[in-house]
């Protein structure tokens, strides 16, 4: 025999579990506009040929989901809000789903994942069936699409997007005609998805890099070195700004001037230089030289134009160095005397987790790891926070395939909570091993060659026709997004004491503090939409 179950997008539907003991939810709700999502999770005794059926699927759309292998799954740290700490297989490739049968081996349980969305409010009822030939199996999803909608607001969210990656998977150079659709395509799904800004790399990004190494050059600005100094062209980037304002994209992060972990040098840069194409800085460049300076100033001369013509003036921000740590504070400001003077009228912003680089005054913009962001709020102004590799313990949120869900979802509220202004991580979809040393299959491995929790480093795949496949934890992510701005929508129709007040019903939310379920956060969003739907009637 055959069983069936609806489920909350939450699930994650282990090849070991028996749906029966999984929270089960057909009822749904959410606001016009918004995407909900819900999973049907199918399990047989046997190896058998399912075929469904759908009444109606207007607005609707289907995925089958897959499973990604973890060998490293947590960190020997890891607290106890997992699902598991074993290697093993992880449900998380979305499949779209084409036909309307599916196949199912014995034991093993078997998911789709299905995405609404409904510009008309209302009631809604969607039928499935479900039959192997011998027996049924039906169920009625009800949806109440209220009558209000998420609210715009200013919130960015940031990913680095490794462009390298995707020409080493898809076997084509930067720059040509499938690199740039390729790009439209990742972006597109990036937006898609609540990520309205990704890394711009003005030159070779200074990341994930093995020191004296180097990554696939992928630089946008062109650079010349005449003997009256640096000429720049700016048409690749020019073409690259025009594609993310096409998309959607809201705010133009630019790659970092100085090395990862201590800014003690600067990032790749070639040129031209009397016809041959070659490196004039790298990891032999003091950070803070009269060169490597003097170049940085013409650059910045040169550029400010540009962003100026591209009407991105407003919504351009910088880097200095990634993660600086408390040993690095001397360096770092050294450097971002010299960024500051040549870009300080735009944001400057950094992931760094010390407070003494606001507090000094080093840096304006600190965008702080989530388990140091308490010391950071209520003292800095739109307030930035990420997450990566870490935190691995404590409780706080993350995004790792061996994580329940909702340890992924609840972001979204606790950001509310804390008025959190902006998220960066660093994994769009970074398919090497750790620090770029070779490259992976992501299929194969999440976890970089065990050096990150697994799924850490991309929450896309590499699909067919230049395209992504999106996973069960960026769908997630995204509904953490949305709660957010449900949050604020229903701060603006009865303020924000009475969203928190609804929010903390069952005690305070902190960034580790939280209760630790999916019925729980199930029931608290629709809380939050019926408290909308209340007084949006009024």
């Amino acid at each position: 025999m055959f069983k069936s179950v609806v489920l909350t997008s939450m699930a994650k539907v282990m090849p070991y579990n028996n749906i029966d003991a999984l929270y089960s939810q057909s009822e749904f709700s959410c606001l016009k506009g918004e995407r909900l999502c819900f999973q049907i999770a199918l399990q047989s005794d046997s190896d058998e040929s399912v075929k469904f059926s759908i009444s109606d699927e207007t607005n609707l759309k289907a995925y089958e989901v897959g499973y990604t292998p973890a060998s490293y799954p947590a960190d020997e740290r890891a607290d106890f809000y997992y699902i598991t700490k074993m290697p093993g297989l992880f449900p998380d490739v979305l499949n779209e789903k084409k036909s309307r049968e599916i196949s199912l081996s014995g034991g093993k349980p078997t998911a789709l994942f299905f995405e609404f969305k409904s510009d008309f409010a209302g009631e809604k009822e969607i039928d499935f069936t479900f039959t192997n030939g011998k027996e049924s199996a039906s169920h009625t999803v009800k949806i109440d699409v209220i009558n209000a909608e998420l609210p715009e607001d200013d919130f960015i969210c940031t990913h680095w997007f490794h462009t390298d990656c995707l020409c080493d998977w898809y076997s084509f150079e930067p720059f040509t005609e499938d690199y740039w659709k390729c790009v439209e395509n990742y972006t597109k799904t990036a937006v898609e998805h609540g990520i309205n800004s990704l890394l711009i790399p003005l030159f070779t990004p200074p990341l994930d890099t093995e020191i004296g190494k180097e990554r696939k050059t992928i630089q946008l600005v062109d650079v010349t070195v005449t003997e009256s100094g640096y000429v720049f062209g700016f048409e690749k980037l020019k073409k690259w700004i025009a594609l993310f304002k096409k998309c959607g994209i809201k705010a133009y992060e630019f790659s970092h001037f100085f090395t990862q972990w201590g800014a003690l040098h600067a990032p790749k840069i070639m040129a031209l230089v009397n016809g041959e194409y070659k490196r004039i800085f790298g990891w032999e460049t003091d950070s803070t030289g009269e060169e490597y300076v003097s170049f940085l100033t013409a650059f910045s001369k040169a550029l400010k134009p540009v962003l100026k013509e591209c009407e991105i003036e407003d919504c351009s921000y910088f880097h200095i160095s990634d993660e600086p740590g408390e040993d690095d504070i001397e360096q770092y400001e050294k450097c971002s005397k010299i960024v500051n003077s040549l870009f300080g009228e735009y944001k400057i912003i950094d992931a760094l987790s010390e407070f003494d680089f606001y507090k000094k005054g080093i840096v304006k913009h600190p965008i702080p790891v989530i388990s140091d962001a308490i010391d950071f709020v209520g003292n800095v102004p739109d307030l930035w926070i990420y997450y990566c590799c870490g935190p691995v313990d404590g409780n706080y949120s993350n995004r790792f395939l061996a994580m329940p869900s909702q340890r992924t979802r609840i972001l979204g509220m606790q950001m509310y909570k804390y008025n959190i202004k902006g998220f960066l991580h660093w994994g769009y979809n970074f398919w090497y091993t750790q620090l770029s040393k070779a490259k992976i299959n992501p299929y194969e491995v999440s976890d970089g060659g065990n050096a990150f929790s697994g799924g850490d480093p991309c929450v896309v795949y590499p699909g067919e026709n230049l395209s992504p496949v999106c996973s069960l934890r960026l769908k997630v992510f995204y509904d953490a997004l949305q709660d957010m701005r449900a949050l604020l929508a229903l701060e603006k129709l009865a303020g924000r004491e009475e969203a928190v007040k609804i929010l903390e019903s069952d005690g305070e939310i902190t960034f580790n503090q939280y209760p630790h379920s999916e019925k729980w956060h199930f029931e608290k969003r629709m809380a939050i939409n019926n408290a909308i739907k209340q007084l949006t009637k009024n």
